[in-house]
């Protein structure tokens, strides 16, 4: 370098761009011989320094043919008279990115650097220049070099950067949902939008008959794989990633390129390289048990970009945020049957091309012995007549399939509620929720535009939320369950017990109805009179927080008869009735004859009768006090604006005494003649106060004070029946 610049001599006397820098680098002449001798040294160069040389180990023949023009290239830029400063540092830039997508760590490209810096100034020194213009070529291309220097730290570090931040997203990846297919999807969309040389990304897990299936694959891949192997897509895509084998080590394994040994003999080679596939990573993620949860593969655009020290970081920070991810999952990947990618496709196209169909299953009143709900359920009919359970193909839902799902199912649903009206079937409706609906900010308008659309009172239908740690607290989502709840709407707690925080949401969201989880029910059916005990400490939680019990799940009539005896509202399972298809509904509720109240038959039920005699003495003082909070409850909550919808203040099992006095009706049937006086005080009041809500909700509130008067005249016509009662009952004593 001294050979051509004097030490003593500022750089600045001749910039290293512009019309002077041009007119000194014109005396270099052609460069032709120059860059042949220049890229064979500094190719003997790069085979000296062991991580460069593990690169180019990599490449293909035409791979390595193309990084020598590339570097010759490069010379005849930096020494061209014409170069201008932004065209230089963009040229840098993209050249640094590549070493980095190549597996260069910022260490060796910048001793890479400095070493094509040195053979630079070496050849320009042996250059047959006149000696008066070899010190203005000297300036120009030291001031080049510098330039060089600082821009390729600048596109490392940002690079870096860069990387890293596609972490932090992934963190960032706050979703409703339960199910980890939901998250998986959306980690691939998100790394493949904002992180460079990925060709794809897969994801699979194992089957129990030990085959791996891939469920998700992106950017053609299955296709891809396909062409080559001449079988199934996703035959093929296992067959490629099974090189990594991730999924028998539990370990990140890398491939570092495709002309690896692993696929010398194969047709794999050419068609990936032409797809731009010439790398692997597979990434297992192990769940808290120590169980395989799936494999990401992800598919490298560049022979080792996976091997830097920043690639294994980031394969390991991903495999951690993954693996934490995947331990929040009340339900982490359950499932034993993988679905395939045609599988996955099928499913979506069925739900697309309407072929969703709603079943219904009966829910028993306990008290009345009659059916007043339905649930309705998803089905998805197939080519040859089948009908699909939700548990088949929700897995292969996204977020949007599954708020198409809901739109679909509840207007279906509605409407054929709307026609078993006509026909003089009159029952109310319930319907899930799922997690992905209830985050969008326009859930209620969704469902208050189906309800008007179809004619159906909001007080009909009961959304169903599955209970589940991603269900926030707080947020839009307790907005949207207001706006729900203001609209008349019914909430449930779906499947209490089987989730997370199942008190705290219940006594922080308006729900109505608890419902016990299935498995629940299992267990207390199991655990005979210990059962029983349990189930009635559940029931009498659930009353105390103001809502009605739900048991699903019964499988025999004895858990029937037990949960009424104990309290519990309504009754869910196939020892009522299965999902039934819509045209089946009608024959079988001509059909259903409502069981009578009297002596139990079963041992259980004789057990829950004498129990719930000791256990529920009937507390006239806590009658009384039920209703008068309720009272001061309503008054309060009309007067800060948010009381419950008038048609839900006029139901007499609106409050914990209209739920009390159903429940006794049951443990003392000798008493039917009062409590059916009682009853209809009860009634008489909540319609009253019903109105008055209607008048301040929905009409001049000018009136409200008249209709406020029979509020209190009800209420003291209740207060009359209940202490008559009282009487009676001591004297009896």
């Amino acid at each position: 370098m001294h050979s051509l610049l004097d030490p003593g001599l500022e750089t600045e006397a001749c910039q290293p761009y512009g019309s002077e820098a041009s007119r000194a680098l014109q005396a270099i002449g052609p460069l032709g011989c120059l860059s042949a001798r220049f890229v064979e040294d500094f190719h003997r160069t790069l085979l000296d320094n062991p991580a460069f040389s593990t690169l180019l180990a990599r490449l293909t023949t035409a791979e390595t043919i193309q990084l020598r023009l590339r570097q010759a290239q490069h010379l005849e830029d930096l020494l061209s008279p014409d170069l201008q400063a932004d065209a230089h540092q963009s040229a840098i830039r993209r050249i640094s990115h590549i070493h980095m997508l190549a597996g260069l760590d910022s260490q060796t490209m910048v001793l890479t650097l400095q070493d094509f810096h040195t053979l630079v100034l070496k050849h320009l020194a042996a250059h047959p220049a006149r000696a008066d213009r070899r010190l203005g070529i000297g300036t120009v291309v030291f001031g080049r070099l510098l330039n060089e220097s600082r821009w390729m730290l600048e596109a490392i570090r940002m690079a870096e950067e860069k990387t890293l931040y596609t972490l932090t997203g992934l963190e960032r990846l706050d979703l409703p949902s339960v199910r980890p297919e939901i998250w998986v999807e959306s980690a691939i969309a998100h790394l493949l939008h904002n992180m460079d040389g990925l060709s794809g990304i897969s994801f699979g897990r194992a089957h129990t008959n030990g085959r791996f299936v891939m469920e998700f694959a992106s950017k053609g891949l299955p296709a891809v794989c396909a062409l080559v192997m001449g079988k199934h897509e996703t035959d093929a895509t296992e067959c490629a990633a099974g090189y990594a084998a991730a999924w028998q080590s539990d370990r990140i394994t890398t491939l570092a390129s495709l002309t690896d040994e692993a696929f010398a003999d194969s047709g794999w080679r050419h068609l990936l390289t032409r797809n731009q596939v010439r790398s692997l990573a597979s990434v297992p993620v192990i769940g808290s048990d120590g169980a395989s949860r799936g494999v990401f593969t992800f598919w490298g655009a560049y022979p080792g970009l996976f091997e830097s020290r920043l690639m294994q970081l980031w394969l390991r920070s991903f495999q951690h945020i993954a693996e934490l991810r995947f331990v929040r999952f009340a339900r982490a990947n359950a499932s034993d049957s993988p679905l395939t990618l045609n599988e996955r496709q099928r499913y979506r196209s069925l739900l697309a091309n309407g072929q969703l169909v709603m079943f219904y299953q009966p829910l028993l009143d306990l008290p009345s012995g009659q059916v007043s709900k339905l649930e309705a359920l998803a089905r998805l009919r197939t080519e040859d007549g089948e009908y699909l359970k939700p548990a088949q193909f929700l897995p292969a839902f996204t977020d949007d399939d599954l708020i198409l799902l809901f739109r679909l199912g509840l207007l279906q649903a509605l409407e054929w509620l709307a026609q078993s009206d006509r026909m003089g079937q009159v029952f109310d409706l319930s319907f899930n929720l799922p997690p992905e609906v209830l985050a969008l900010p326009y859930c209620a308008e969704i469902v208050d535009e189906a309800l008007g659309k179809v004619g159906i009172a909001p007080e009909r239908l009961y959304l169903e939320l599955l209970e589940t740690e991603s269900l926030p607290l707080s947020g839009s989502v307790a907005d949207t369950l207001r706006d729900l709840s203001e609209l008349g709407v019914a909430l449930v707690m779906d499947d209490l017990g089987a989730g997370h925080s199942g008190l705290n949401r219940l006594s922080e969201f308006p729900f109505r109805i608890a419902k016990l989880d299935r498995d629940l029910t299992s267990q207390i059916a199991s655990m005979g009179k210990r059962g029983i005990d349990f189930l009635d400490s559940l029931v009498r939680m659930i009353h105390a927080l103001g809502m009605s019990c739900t048991l699903e799940g019964l499988e025999n009539g004895e858990m029937i008869e037990a949960a009424g005896l104990v309290g519990v509202d309504q009754a869910q399972g196939y020892a009522i009735a299965h999902p039934l298809p819509p045209e089946a509904v009608a024959a079988w509720m001509k059909a259903h004859v409502p069981a009578p109240h009297g002596q139990p038959h079963y041992p259980l039920g004789q057990y829950a009768r004498g129990f719930t005699r000791q256990m529920h003495f009937i507390d006239w003082d806590r009658a009384i006090a039920l209703h008068q909070s309720w009272l001061l409850e309503y008054e309060a909550a009309l007067k800060a604006g948010n009381a419950l919808h008038w048609r839900v203040v006029s139901r007499d099992d609106a409050c914990m005494l209209g739920r009390w006095l159903k429940r006794i009706r049951i443990t003392l049937p000798g008493e039917q003649p009062v409590l059916d006086a009682i009853e209809q005080a009860h009634t008489a009041f909540h319609l009253a106060a019903g109105e008055h809500a209607r008048t301040c909700q929905c009409d001049d509130a000018s009136d409200a004070s008249g209709v406020h008067a029979r509020i209190e005249a009800t209420s003291d016509a209740l207060m009359r029946e209940i202490e008559r009662f009282r009487a009676a009952d001591q004297a009896a004593a």
